[in-house]
């Protein structure tokens, strides 16, 4: 059975130190190899014992919690001991001296995420586990393991720690009541030393070879029940020792109490403790007391002292009244438990009801609130119809749109806005076509620009080039919305070429895999229309072949852009290579 004991000497686990190849030196030369390396490179002077598993392993135990918490970071031991190379294993637990209780821990809290907001605080903190009763569900508590005993003993005097923003109680932690049992024959009634027959089987409790493992069913040799091994939490005869070593456990405590309390109201009273007063020195006074009144009263005394000593305190009622508040405290403990609990199941209750309110919001707002726009949309629409019999189509599908948008559950504010972005004054449609090129040399600093010479001149197709840098089409598409825009990039920072077709025409895109030239075919009335725009860069060649595919395209082709040629028989004073492949080519019959 381990229980909380009072002995100030913690038992540390002690670390495994393997040895990669042989080495012949004894226990002395290794540990002194190893506290002379470790005072040099830590200035830290070790308290260590060490025994021999083998030749190949050795265990160091340490002798104090200063030394154990140095020992314990693998980083800090030497490669190698007396020229031998070394592999350290550390202990994955420490004693429970290195572990407290925080109470108070809400069952839904997760102990990861505090873990890491806790270690900001406390640094040797390094992990935190949920308590749980034996039936598997979750306590309002947690048990923090920490790597330094100081820390823990700070804590645990001051009664509380910092979780968050909030203070929680803090209790020691001690080992839960464990059962001895023989390793050999597997009962709890001796121990290992005092069997000398041969191992029994851990799994079935019989007696066989277990070089190949174990093929039978589980059976417990203590009560003979085939659903558990032998030793389990499950077992009855474990269930029995455990309920009684926890009362012994409770009555020892209860005993303790009393003795403590006892002690500090305990007096010892001798007769030489109380000598006679000798009157030899005193004046002779008519009021001084005699010797033989004075004798009687002091053994008088002294027997009354002594009869009360021998009477002591009354066990029993110190017992009950210990038992007593051992139980006011188990029902404190309960309530508190308890009433976080509550606290947790209402906050959770909450968040149900929260989510519950949001899954109706998003009912009305995506079922019950479009079947009531879309009733109110039908039933407007067939009183709007009527009025734009006489108007041109694209007005009455406008109509319908901005009645369509007038039906959903818009502030008039945020409405009259996506009209003024959506939609510009409808524009009589013509049957000439107008075209506008702008070199536009840097887009973002001559848009305002380019949409004063829309606003003038109106015109159907709008072709640009030299934007400067790469735009974004969204962009182009958000300033030029009556449009249809095409995009496509160039070869230089220059480069780049935008086709804007008036979006009451029909029209599609023709893909041409050649950067700086765009081409859009277009329906005019009966007649059919390919609109081209082409930007050719001064350091690059006219790409002649490409443009001659135009040709093949529509009788009616319309080229706009800007080709840096250069020659004189389009009045320029200069030439240069592009403009001499254009006046020598077919494109200069054209």
């Amino acid at each position: 059975m381990t229980h909380p004991a009072t002995n100030l000497k913690i038992s540390f686990p002690p670390i495994a130190v393997k040895f990669n190849s042989d080495q012949q030196n004894s226990i002395k030369d290794i540990t002194d190899d190893l506290i002379l390396k470790w005072k040099n490179q830590h200035g830290i002077n070790l308290t260590i014992t060490a025994r021999f598993v083998h030749m190949h392993s050795l265990l160091i135990f340490a002798d104090g919690s200063s030394t154990s918490e140095s020992l314990l970071d693998p980083n800090r031991w030497p490669r190698t001991l007396k020229d031998v190379d070394t592999e350290v294993k550390i202990p994955g637990q420490l004693p429970p001296a290195y572990s407290l209780i925080i109470q108070q821990f809400h069952r839904n809290w997760n102990e990861e995420e505090w873990l890491i907001e806790l270690q900001q605080r406390y640094v040797s903190l390094y992990k935190i586990t949920r308590m749980r009763i034996k039936e598997g569900s979750p306590l309002n508590a947690v048990r923090a393991d920490f790597k330094s005993i100081e820390e823990v003993k700070t804590l645990i005097r001051s009664g509380k720690i910092n979780v968050g923003s909030m203070i929680h109680p803090v209790k020691p932690y001690h080992l839960p009541i464990r059962i001895n049992k023989c390793l050999k024959c597997l009962r709890h009634d001796h121990t290992i030393n005092s069997y000398s027959r041969s191992r029994l089987c851990p799994k079935c409790a019989e007696e066989h070879s277990l070089e190949n493992g174990c093929s039978n069913r589980e059976r417990c040799i203590n009560c003979g029940g085939g659903d558990h091994i032998s030793g389990h939490s499950a077992c009855s005869i474990v269930q029995e020792k455990r309920r009684a070593l926890v009362e012994q456990s409770k009555k020892k405590r209860a005993e303790l109490l009393v003795l403590a309390e006892r002690q500090q109201h305990q007096f010892v009273y001798q007769e030489r403790d109380y000598p006679t007063l000798s009157n030899d020195n005193m004046p002779h006074s008519s009021s001084h007391i005699p010797r033989q009144s004075v004798e009687p009263s002091q053994r008088s005394y002294a027997h009354v002292a002594q009869k009360q000593r021998e009477q002591g305190p009354q066990i029993n009622i110190e017992y009950t009244l210990s038992s007593f508040l051992n139980k006011m405290e188990r029902r404190l403990d309960e309530f508190s438990s308890r009433l976080s609990s509550q606290l947790c199941d209402i906050e959770k209750k909450i968040n149900i009801y929260s989510d519950r309110q949001i899954e109706v919001e998003n009912i009305i707002n995506e079922i019950i609130l479009p079947s009531i726009q879309e009733y109110k949309f039908i039933e407007l629409k067939d009183k709007l119809l009527p009025l734009l019999y006489e108007l041109p189509n694209h007005q009455q599908q406008m109509g319908i749109e901005i009645l369509q948008e007038c039906c959903w559950t818009w502030s008039f504010q945020a409405l009259s806005q996506f009209w003024q972005q959506q939609y510009c004054q409808p524009k009589i449609p013509s049957s000439s076509l107008s075209i506008l090129h702008y070199n536009i040399r840097y887009f973002y600093s001559n848009q305002a620009d380019l949409i004063d010479m829309v606003n003038v001149f109106s015109p159907t197709i709008i072709s640009l080039n030299e934007l400067g840098t790469m735009i974004p089409e969204k962009t182009i598409k958000q300033l030029l919305f009556p449009y249809n825009v095409y995009l496509k990039e160039g070869t230089n920072s220059h480069g780049g070429v935008v086709l804007a077709v008036d979006k009451r025409l029909r029209c599609h895109l023709i893909e041409i895999n050649e950067p700086n030239i765009i081409e859009v075919q277009m329906i005019v009335g009966d007649q059919q229309f390919v609109v081209a725009s082409i930007y050719s860069p001064l350091t690059d060649r006219l790409p002649l072949a490409t443009m001659t595919t135009l040709l093949n395209h529509s009788k009616n082709i319309i080229i706009a852009g800007d080709l840096n040629a250069k020659h004189p028989d389009w009045d320029c004073p200069q030439v240069n290579t592009i403009g001499r492949d254009l006046s020598t080519g077919s494109w200069h019959t054209i």
